[in-house]
């Protein structure tokens, strides 16, 4: 049994589109280029990408949309605490390319969702072999604990996802509160 879960179809259709126009369409100077894409000690093994920071510890939600499509967007996944958002953007590549499997976040348990942007055929892996392809407006949520990786496309010009790592309240876990 797997321990994450699919939901296709996660946004309204309008709002979607909206999101989609906002990661892709629109001109954002906060893109910043990281040589690497899970850690800097995993320079050098893994292929390079660009990372829109749109929340962490250091900053509040950062929604730069003039309508609140990041807010609403998250919103949908009820967080308790969020603890990071950001975007990933890898470029295509001649063959796939996989990152190292790792976590999310170190030292907590916390939930992990992964939201892809646009279709294309990379995907997100789990080292329980589990594959979850790349389809524009598709959600998988886990437990951080899971290690998995990112799969670079090869059929389009980019694969984009947004990664979210929050909290639920307790009682969502299913344990006592």
């Amino acid at each position: 049994m797997a321990l994450y879960k699919v939901i296709d179809d996660f946004l309204p259709r309008n709002m979607e589109n909206r999101l989609y126009e906002f990661m892709v369409e629109e001109k954002h100077e906060m893109w910043q280029f990281i040589p690497y894409q899970t850690s800097a000690s995993t320079q050098g093994k893994e292929g390079c990408q660009f990372v829109y920071r749109i929340q962490n510890g250091e900053i509040g939600l950062r929604d730069l949309s003039h309508d609140g499509i990041i807010k609403s967007f998250i919103n949908r996944l009820e967080p308790y605490i969020l603890l990071r958002v950001k975007a990933n953007c890898t470029l295509r590549t001649g063959e796939h390319q996989q990152s190292v499997f790792h976590n999310d976040i170190h030292g907590t348990p916390c939930m992990t969702a992964i939201y892809y942007v646009n279709t294309n055929n990379g995907y997100t892996l789990f080292k329980d072999g589990g594959k979850v392809e790349s389809k524009r407006n598709r959600i998988v949520i886990f437990p951080s604990h899971l290690k998995h990786c990112g799969v670079t496309t090869t059929d389009r010009s980019f694969r984009m996802v947004i990664n979210i790592n929050y909290h639920l309240k307790v009682q969502d876990l299913g344990q006592p509160g």
